[in-house]
């Protein structure tokens, strides 16, 4: 293993610093949702506290584009912050129509999936603070410009992906950063949700909103973490008013 890691690459203390962020980060969730279950908060604050916290290791474990079909919701995020920043989408239909990215994320757009393995947290980590040499989108990826998408969905993401680009960050940072915006909104709709649940249910929909599956989707591109959040607060909304008339809000 030695010799394969100084002939291929050294992974020399990534695993042990990959490792201390995830236990500090875990820690801080058993801690924290310990304070507040006995201080008897709010049970929408236990999903914003425990969900950023666990969301954020989320976010940290898994590898760049290995979330659930995380390449195609990145490309398309990606296109709605070009349309955002006035940007380019593409060369027309002699180049196939293809999205255009900035030269720095263009090795990142021509694989389905990411890598996998020690290897791929020291890229990750090593990366983030990585400044984009140009912001400039001309660079035309593996990804077809035509299909529609549902911009409400990617909205957590592509604004974290507005705001990297506008600060001329590079792919990891930028990665990192929509994951985040989407962690965001979906943490958002979810303790909206609890707020909103008859009080007998709330105790389990907080339990639902920070399922371990649940929170992977949100703190990755995918667009099923927001429709979670809309569905949380359907059905909160719905089982509110089986118990007293709506309001005018």
């Amino acid at each position: 293993t030695v010799a394969l890691q100084y002939v291929v690459d050294y992974s020399g203390q990534w695993s042990q610093r990959l490792s201390v962020v995830l236990g500090v980060l875990l820690f801080a969730a058993v801690v924290l949702a310990f304070v507040l279950l006995a201080r008897r908060a709010a049970f929408w604050a236990m999903v914003l506290v425990c969900g950023a916290v666990l969301g954020g290791a989320f976010s940290i474990v898994t590898p760049p584009l290995v979330g659930p079909d995380e390449y195609t919701h990145m490309a398309n995020s990606y296109q709605a912050a070009s349309e955002l920043l006035g940007q380019p989408l593409t060369n027309g239909e002699e180049d196939g129509w293809r999205l255009l990215v900035r030269a720095c994320d263009a090795p990142y757009f021509t694989a389905q999936s990411g890598d996998i393995g020690i290897y791929a947290y020291k890229e990750y980590l090593s990366h983030l603070g990585d400044a984009a040499a140009s912001n400039v989108t001309d660079t035309p990826s593996d990804f077809t410009v035509g299909s529609s998408f549902n911009r409400t969905l990617y909205l957590g993401q592509t604004l974290g992906i507005t705001l990297m680009r506008a600060l001329g960050r590079g792919f990891h940072a930028m990665l990192l950063a929509g994951r985040l915006g989407n962690l965001l909104v979906y943490l958002v709709l979810a303790a909206l949700a609890v707020a909103l649940m008859p009080e007998r249910w709330k105790g389990l929909l907080t339990c639902v909103a920070l399922l371990p599956q649940t929170l992977q989707l949100a703190a990755s591109f995918s667009a099923d973490a927001t429709v979670l959040g809309l569905v949380f607060c359907f059905t909160a909304l719905c089982l509110t008013l089986r118990q007293r008339p709506a309001r005018r809000a």
